[in-house]
């Protein structure tokens, strides 16, 4: 089975039906295990032990957040600001912040770029790096960089 992804638009179809089976194989577990012991314990272990029981709750609990967390990040819309001719959007759908200029930007803006963690993407021609919140405050630092560059150059 493929992994599923934040940035597919079937993500939560697939995360519930991921959960319905993960759901089912757990009870099915705990079934083989309960007749096991119904039947006076034939063979020196259970046919599921307790470790493999615990994995699957285990998933079951883990596509449990997975769901909740891309339902919050769904729920949230782009957030767009404008600094000094510059554009920074948060893109919860592609789990990005991307900044972008109307023009290539100047060595120091390039450099503390770089130096923020920020890389490009030609297919989206902007500067970006993940949604975080070091990525959030990582924006905030380039923001106040184009600030002081504009207000020097006056």
């Amino acid at each position: 089975m493929a992994y599923i992804t934040q940035g597919d638009p079937d993500a939560i179809v697939l995360l519930k039906h991921k959960l319905d089976r993960e759901s089912a194989r757990h009870k099915l577990m705990l079934r083989a295990n309960k007749d096991w012991r119904a039947s006076g314990k034939p063979g020196r272990t259970p046919p599921h032990p307790y470790s493999a029981l615990q994995k699957a709750a285990m998933r079951i609990s883990y596509t449990h957040q997975r769901i909740a967390r891309l339902q919050i990040t769904l729920d949230a819309a782009p957030r767009t600001d404008f600094v000094c001719g510059a554009v920074i959007l948060e893109n919860p759908l592609a789990g990005r912040i991307q900044i972008k200029f109307p023009a290539k930007p100047t060595q120091n803006v390039h450099d503390a770029l770089r130096a923020n963690g920020f890389r490009w993407s030609g297919l989206n021609m902007a500067w970006q790096r993940h949604l975080n919140d070091e990525g959030k405050a990582a924006a905030k630092r380039i923001a106040a960089l184009l600030i002081a560059n504009e207000a020097f150059s006056k």
